[in-house]
C-alpha cells in the first residue's frame, strides 16, 4: 500500500491515486484487505525494510479511509512489529467517524474525498495531504 516511489524516492501522485482505486475495488469486491501504510522516515526495523514511507498519519489514515473502511479491511499504519519499540499509538484510531454516507468521490490532480456520519475524508496525492474533518 505503500505507494511506489518515483527515481527520486518521492511519492508519485498516479501510483498513489492507483493504489487508492485499487483498494476501492478490492472493497467493493468484498476482498479481506490488510494495508500497511509505513509511517515514518525510511528505516529497518529488524527483518522489516521501510522504504516508502509518508511522514504523515494523517495521509497514511486518509488513503485508507477514502476507499475502504469496511467489516473486513483492517489498518497499520507503520512498519515493523509489536516487538519494535518504534511502534506507537496514533490518536486517529478513536476517530468515531460513523458509516459512510457517500461512495468515494475522485477529484481533480490526484485527490479523493469521502463523507462519513460524523467527518469528512479528503486525500490529495499530488501534495501528499490527507485530512480527517469533523462536519458541520
Amino acid at each position: 500500500y505503500a505507494s511506489e516511489p518515483g527515481l527520486s524516492g518521492d511519492v508519485v501522485p498516479s501510483h498513489c491515486a492507483k493504489d487508492i482505486q485499487n483498494l476501492h475495488t478490492e472493497a467493493h469486491a468484498d476482498v479481506p484487505v490488510f494495508v500497511r501504510a509505513e509511517l515514518g522516515p525510511p528505516h529497518s526495523s529488524g527483518n522489516e525494510r521501510c522504504q516508502n514511507t509518508t511522514e504523515s498519519a494523517e495521509f497514511a489514515f486518509a488513503k485508507f479511509l477514502v476507499a475502504a473502511a469496511g467489516e473486513n479491511h483492517f489498518l497499520t499504519v507503520f512498519c515493523g512489529g509489536f516487538g519494535d519499540p518504534s511502534t506507537r499509538w496514533f490518536e486517529q484510531y478513536r476517530t468515531q467517524l460513523g458509516n459512510p454516507t457517500s461512495e468515494m468521490e475522485i477529484l481533480p490532480g490526484f485527490g479523493f474525498r469521502r463523507e462519513f456520519e460524523k467527518f469528512e475524508v479528503l486525500v490529495n496525492c499530488s501534495t501528499q495531504e490527507g485530512r480527517i474533518v469533523p462536519r458541520s
